[in-house]
């Protein structure tokens, strides 16, 4: 982190660098507010998650947060079998977490797969909860 006059630059692990205006933070009623909005439920986010012993999501966006748990913290992601993708298992590792995947999902019967085959359906899953929660007890066991 440097302070360049007016602009504080940060850079982030594959170094892009993005520059925030000091002008466009204030303190508002103690909370801390930028260009306007609220970041107190951003900042309770990034704690809730360096916090955490163990998270665990289906593959989306919102599994994004782990940059922020700490190192150690076991990480659960759920996927489908024919879906597997990579990237948080990468960034997982890059953030020296505990990874693991659950794959006991499964398309959701009641709800027509696309007709075009190359169209990707990530949603309408069916969770085999006895099978997850087993999945759970035993890593919070180790």
């Amino acid at each position: 982190m440097t302070n360049d006059g007016m602009n504080n630059t940060y850079k982030d692990l594959v170094n892009q660098t993005f520059n925030f205006p000091q002008e466009d933070f204030k303190l508002v009623n103690d909370y801390l507010q930028y260009n306007g909005q609220d970041i107190k439920a951003l900042i309770d986010t990034i704690r809730l998650f360096k916090s955490a012993e163990f998270v665990s999501g289906s593959h989306g966006g919102g599994l994004s947060w782990i940059i922020f748990c700490d190192p150690g913290t076991k990480f659960l992601e759920i996927y489908k079998k024919k879906r597997l993708k990579e990237h948080y298992t990468y960034v997982a590792h890059q953030c020296k977490l505990q990874s693991f995947r659950f794959s006991g999902v499964f398309d959701d019967p009641g709800v027509a797969a696309p007709s075009d085959p190359k169209i990707v359906d990530d949603g309408h899953m069916v969770l085999n909860i006895p099978n997850y929660l087993a999945a759970i007890r035993q890593l919070t066991t180790v």
